[in-house]
């Protein structure tokens, strides 16, 4: 599924301009925090705890909806057009709207994604991703293809690739109905308060990264960041998701710490493995494998890819370097 995704981006790159894709980042980058939050505050919990109950299955799916389609609503009446229009103009708050719908689907999608975790049913999770993976991409080369939408298109791909793994989800999760239990949810809110909080600040950084982006540089720098960035660090931290999703229920069903310790180990081994031969080979050939995958506009991306490669090098050896 990457492997037609990162071909999509080729094609993408190839037809959008930078300065398209810098403006898509900006609200991209700001609407990745609700995901974040819902699926941590409210999806953990389930994995986690030891004991489960149908109340608390209920009660979450109403405090996880309720959530996502309130930070839906807030978006579009009161953030984009108050805070986000006046600081980075229409396009971005318009781009932000649309965006927003993926706050509803995650809304909708965290607790019975969390059940399939629960379940270890990790094969049929591969399967929703590889699904929806694809058609992100492919929706918005046909939008850029077939009309005038370009920074457009790639926000749409994104909705869509949303709401395939919601609808997917739920059709693979046993079903969930809704109840209202104070003290359940209080259990649900409580455990997963600190996640969520952690979630949060994770994903403040990337979003004040590009909203700081925004406002200081032009909205083709921005784009050529924005590839840079996804070269040398996205798909590093994509790895790095897929591994703790598949370790997260692991974790939480061992008793030993030492065991926890081992199964780390043996995570922080595999991504050192893949992705630092990787990155030394990007910095090296950056220069020239920018300009002849994705063409000349997107030349000037190779040195903030070389920069960030290097960062990224550093990252995973501090990381090996815990114990």
């Amino acid at each position: 599924a990457e492997v037609v995704a990162f071909a999509g981006s080729i094609v993408l790159a190839r037809i959008i301009a930078p300065a398209e894709f810098g403006v898509a980042a900006v609200a991209l980058g700001i609407a990745l925090i609700a995901p974040a939050v819902t699926g941590a505050g409210f999806g953990a919990p389930l994995v986690q705890m030891r004991t489960l109950d149908r109340a608390h299955i209920e009660a979450t799916m109403v405090l996880s909806i309720g959530t996502g389609a309130g930070l839906t609503l807030a978006t579009v009446f009161v953030i984009s057009p108050l805070a986000i229009e006046p600081a980075f103009g229409s396009r971005v708050a318009y781009l932000l709207e649309l965006a927003s719908l993926t706050f509803t689907l995650a809304g909708i999608g965290t607790v019975p994604q969390a059940l399939l975790h629960r379940a270890l049913r990790f094969r049929r999770i591969s399967e929703i991703e590889i699904v929806s993976i694809v058609t992100g991409p492919v929706t918005s080369i046909s939008l850029a293809a077939t009309t005038d939408l370009t920074a457009e298109a790639i926000v749409l791909g994104g909705v869509v690739t949303a709401a395939v793994a919601t609808l997917l989800t739920l059709l693979s999760a046993p079903r969930v109905g809704f109840g209202w239990r104070r003290a359940h949810a209080r259990d649900i809110a409580g455990t997963g308060l600190f996640a969520g909080m952690t979630s949060l600040l994770n994903s403040l950084s990337d979003s004040v990264q590009y909203a700081i982006l925004g406002a200081r540089l032009s909205a083709h720098d921005v784009g050529l960041f924005w590839r840079a960035y996804q070269l040398a660090v996205g798909y590093e931290v994509k790895a790095g998701q897929i591994t703790n999703r598949l370790a997260f229920p692991l974790f939480s069903r061992s008793g030993d710490l030492d065991d926890v310790r081992h199964l780390r180990s043996r995570i922080l081994q595999f991504q050192s493995v893949v992705i630092f031969p990787l990155l030394i080979s990007l910095i090296v050939l950056a220069p020239e494998l920018i300009s002849l995958v994705y063409g000349r506009p997107w030349e000037d991306a190779a040195f903030p890819t070389q920069a960030l490669a290097v960062a990224g090098l550093a990252t995973i050896a501090a990381s090996a370097s815990v114990p």
